[in-house]
């Protein structure tokens, strides 16, 4: 007798949380019987490697793309960025085209004192 089987990768944001599945057995004369169960389904966060030390000189821009050093691990899933600056620096999270969910290049210039 075969056994029945499914399997799909859960679709990103959709399905995470706790998802009721119910599953029917049906033989040849119509006689059906039903087994339920919740499927959890978690999110494991963003990733990110290493972003080396950088050096820039007082009152010239600075660029550094970062996009690079951050993951989502569900496809479709888009990243926000921020980051903690001192004073005199900003920071340019635009993403540089419509289709971007990230941050192309992260610009900062220094101000002279």
């Amino acid at each position: 007798m075969p056994t029945p089987a499914s399997s799909r990768a859960p679709r990103p944001d959709s399905d995470y949380g706790n998802n009721a599945i119910t599953v029917t057995a049906t033989d040849t004369h119509g006689k059906a019987i039903s087994e339920s169960f919740h499927l959890a389904v978690n999110d494991s966060g963003p990733t990110a490697t290493t972003i080396a030390d950088q050096s820039a000189n007082e009152g010239q821009a600075f660029s550094l793309n970062v996009s690079s050093h951050f993951a989502a691990p569900a496809a479709g899933d888009a990243l926000t960025f921020s980051a903690k600056l001192p004073t005199g620096l900003s920071i340019d999270a635009t993403p540089a085209s419509s289709r971007a969910s990230r941050p192309t290049a992260t610009t900062a210039t220094t101000r002279s004192r």
